[in-house]
């Protein structure tokens, strides 16, 4: 059984709203399965033998989900890993989203091999639809008839295009969500980096208290592990020294009252390592819920305080050991305030310029510095800087040869003013608002996403041209990592939202003209005369069905046909106000809802310049196509106060203008 006829097209857009909306449901680990579930049911509807979904990883494709019908042969374990070459011939159709349509293989122009391929899997005719994707196709949804040959329509393949949507915003969205889960663990290895435990504690409104994040460091410190403490941190808390419980508890109630930053040193007992002492520092947020989440670390400073003793009995000793401490302390803590930022999702448009200063308070013979972050396309532009004219810098665009970097980037000192690759317009630019020829020597970091090199952190010093030694690399180094975990969050993000938006496009536009669908213009057309009704204004609907189309399409094929309907759909926009809808209900049929009409007069205005807009031929492909349209018009609320009453008004009207002859409107009359 094949589609035919608007009933069983309305069945099949059913089934599709239903899958779509099914699979926006699922978790994302559910999504493999509910494709194959999809599978079934979109086969078994379209009467086909078998379905399935071939996936592209850069030069193979595989078939990652297929369904059969009884008594037909499973083909997914036979081709995985396949050569993305045996599809030359049909890639740029799958480039440019068009569907490849084989009626019967004895006509078919492939090599011996592929059609043996084809032979041995008992197919008579096939349909593959492209699965869209962000820079190039995802792969393609295959339905294979073994049964008998058999030809696709055009509704069918714009149905099952819409399929294909469907399981590439789906698939999509669970490997946006594989990459977040991968940016988490990122996220978690880099604070096994951070001295001590990177946490969150949690205070519900009733006073309990657990950890719901706590890096692997817990174990070191306290002697427990992290998920012993998630549900209750009591095991840790019974660590604590009992001479300093007290205090420590009521530093925790004065920050959740105050919200103010938490900074505490006690005693705890660790079961192997005996009494130590730690500096918990934390920042505080207050939740929905009434409780209070603090972001922060705890560091063993056991070392430090004996070194402080020690420091007691020597006064140089002392003050140099002081200033190791306290930039080992400036580095903790801007380790953890921006590991905080990372916890806490505050990645605003000053996060780089934050990172920046910080780094340079940090590194020794840091006294300048700016952080350049690659485009899409290639070339590099400032995002932050200090002691620069930032703002002429952002003016400026620079190419991967003209950073002057080594192959493959690696942390190392660059002497800026004596390289020879900037073009002589940017060096100029440079030179006035990044003050090139007074830097000594920069040292330049890269920034590096998943394998790739995404920017570089650079570090100036305008005096010393043997500055930055192997610590100032180290702490640039750690600092610089933390830009590379904002820029992976940021991307991940940024796909979310356009996968998103393209979910809410699939449901409600049509995929070949972009017009809103049926389902969108029904909503249009409630909204309308649901204003009509509060105003007591009056609604026209037009129907509009073209008349030749089906002629264009059998003589000059459906890919003709599929560019003049993109073409009608851009002159019926350009007839009527911006205001009005231009909807496409399918096939060649199309509907306008015109709101705020005073008269009958002004719906016979727009009818007659619709009609004037298929005067002029459509010239396609260097052809010249003439066709024209019949319209019928329905006004609300004399011809009926119902939306589906008015739909069928108009209809109505539209067909007695077929039957008279065509090329013509006419209102509706009972």
């Amino acid at each position: 059984m094949t589609l035919s006829g608007p009933t069983a097209d309305g069945r099949l857009r059913d089934v599709i709203l239903e899958l779509s909306a099914r699979l926006a449901s699922l978790l994302e680990d559910d999504i493999d399965a509910g494709i194959e579930v999809a599978l079934g049911e979109v086969g078994a509807f379209t009467d086909v033998d078998r379905a399935y979904v071939m996936t592209f990883h850069d030069a193979t494709f595989s078939n990652t989900h297929e369904w059969v019908a009884t008594g037909v042969s499973a083909e997914k374990l036979a081709i995985q890993g396949v050569s993305i070459a045996r599809l030359g011939a049909w890639l740029p159709a799958f480039a440019r989203g068009d569907a490849v349509r084989i009626p019967t293989l004895t006509t078919l122009h492939a090599s011996p091999d592929i059609i043996a391929t084809f032979q041995q899997q008992a197919i008579r005719s096939m349909l593959w639809v492209p699965m869209p994707g962000p820079l190039r196709p995802l792969g393609f949804v295959g339905f294979d008839s073994v049964r008998s040959e058999r030809a696709w329509t055009d509704e069918e393949v714009t149905l099952l295009r819409a399929v294909a949507n469907v399981f590439a915003a789906a698939l999509e969205r669970r490997d946006a969500v594989r990459e977040r889960d991968e940016v988490a663990r990122r996220l978690t290895a880099l604070a096994a980096l951070v001295p001590g435990v990177v946490y969150q504690l949690h205070m519900d409104a009733h006073g309990t208290l657990r950890f719901p994040y706590a890096s692997p460091g817990i174990l070191s410190v306290f002697g427990v592990d992290p998920e012993d403490v998630t549900a209750d941190a009591s095991v840790a808390f019974s660590r604590v020294h009992p001479d300093d419980l007290a205090e420590l508890e009521a530093s925790i109630e004065h920050s959740r009252a105050s919200l103010g930053e938490w900074v505490q040193e006690f005693r705890m007992h660790h079961p192997v390592a005996g009494t130590r002492w730690v500096r918990a520092h934390a920042a505080p947020e207050r939740m929905p819920d009434g409780g209070t989440l603090w972001h922060g670390v705890v560091t063993d400073t056991t070392e430090s305080r004996l070194m402080e003793e020690a420091l007691r009995r020597d006064v140089v000793e002392r003050e140099r050991a002081r200033a190791v401490l306290e930039r080992e302390v400036a580095f903790r803590r801007a380790l953890v305030d921006v590991t905080n930022d990372m916890l806490a999702a505050s990645l605003g448009d000053d996060f780089y310029q934050e990172v920046l200063e910080r780094t340079i308070s940090l590194v020794p013979d840091a006294q300048g510095g700016s952080i350049v972050l690659r485009d899409d396309d290639g070339l590099y532009r400032y995002v932050a800087a200090v002691g620069f004219d930032l703002g002429g810098l952002l003016t400026i665009r620079l190419s991967e040869a003209e950073l002057a970097r080594a192959i493959p980037p690696a942390v190392e000192r660059v002497y800026v003013r004596e390289s020879p690759n900037v073009a002589p317009e940017r060096r100029e630019g440079l030179e006035r608002a990044g003050r090139l020829a007074e830097i000594e020597v920069t040292l330049s970091i890269p920034i590096v996403v998943a394998g790739e090199v995404k920017g570089f952190m650079n570090l100036d010093n305008f005096d010393d041209r043997d500055a930055f030694e192997m610590p100032a690399r180290s702490t640039a180094q750690a600092l610089a990592a933390q830009v590379a975990v904002a820029l992976q969050r940021l991307h991940l993000e940024r796909d979310l939202r356009l996968e998103r938006a393209r979910y809410e496009r699939l449901a409600s536009h049509d995929p070949l003209t972009n017009l809103p669908n049926r389902r969108l213009f029904q909503d249009r057309l409630e909204q309308a005369i649901t204003h009509a009704h509060r105003r007591r204004e009056r609604v026209a609907l037009i129907y509009l069905d073209l008349d030749g189309f089906k002629h264009v399409n059998d003589t000059l094929g459906h890919d003709v046909g599929d560019e003049l309907l993109e073409a009608v759909a851009a002159r019926l926009v350009m007839a009527v106000r911006a205001a009005d809808t231009v909807a496409r209900l399918g096939g060649d049929e199309f509907a306008i809802v015109l709101q705020e009409i005073g008269s009958d007069r002004d719906a016979q205005l727009v009818a007659e310049k619709l009609l004037e807009a298929f005067d002029a031929p459509f010239v396609l492909r260097g052809r010249s196509l003439a066709v024209g349209a019949s319209i019928g018009v329905a006004i609300y609320p004399r011809d009926a106060r119902l939306t589906d009453a008015l739909m069928k008004a108009a209809d109505l009207a539209m067909y007695r203008v077929k039957e008279a002859g065509r090329g013509d409107y006419a209102f509706f009359s009972a």
